[in-house]
């Protein structure tokens, strides 16, 4: 898929085949949501590389793309905002990787594995068994799912930052290129 930012050419004057202001945006926006319905993309968990001893292999988290709209919706400062305004940053982040995760697998010298064999493991919930990725994990214990995952994350806040940064960027950009088919994942 190429997008078409602009005239093809001069037909009658280059006065008239000039785009108007906020064509460029409409187009932008509407590519982008042709290229959110159905496209996912794989991303590496931090500080679950294939090195990860533990697991046995990578763990491979794949986003689907969110609609404008709902990324909008997911990073509304009234939303995340406390009593006194200040932002809670990592609770947002956290909820849009939760909210976008379509599933996560092992990658190994093999390929990708389920979590659990046999069943759909999400950030929140295994999708056939009911165990979550949180008893997988050991952080049970804790009620949220934002705070799991950051719990998941290492308690590291910045590095679930980062990473909610990187699959944001992916969301976001208008390159049809940029996903699991364009990389032979799909």
């Amino acid at each position: 898929m190429s997008l078409n930012l602009g005239p093809k050419g001069p037909q009658g004057g280059a006065a008239a085949n000039a785009a108007q202001p906020g064509d460029y945006r409409a187009r932008l926006r509407a590519a982008r949501e042709q290229l959110a319905k159905g496209s996912t993309k794989r991303f590496v968990l931090p500080g679950y590389d294939a090195d990860n001893p533990v697991l046995g292999g990578a763990l491979i988290v794949r986003y689907r793309r969110l609609l404008a709209d709902e990324l909008t919706e997911a990073f509304r400062y009234d939303r995340w905002a406390d009593e006194s305004g200040k932002m809670d940053f990592v609770a947002a982040n956290a909820q849009f990787l939760i909210d976008a995760c379509v599933d996560m697998t092992i990658r190994d010298d093999q390929g990708d594995h389920p979590l659990v064999p046999g069943h759909e493991t999400t950030y929140t919930i295994n999708l056939d068994s009911g165990e979550s990725l949180a008893s997988i994990m050991g952080v049970d214990h804790i009620t949220e799912a934002r705070d799991q995952l950051v719990a998941i994350f290492g308690d590291n806040e910045l590095v679930l930052n980062e990473h909610s940064e990187e699959v944001h960027r992916w969301m976001v950009s208008a390159n049809s290129a940029d996903g699991d088919q364009a990389l032979g994942e799909a």
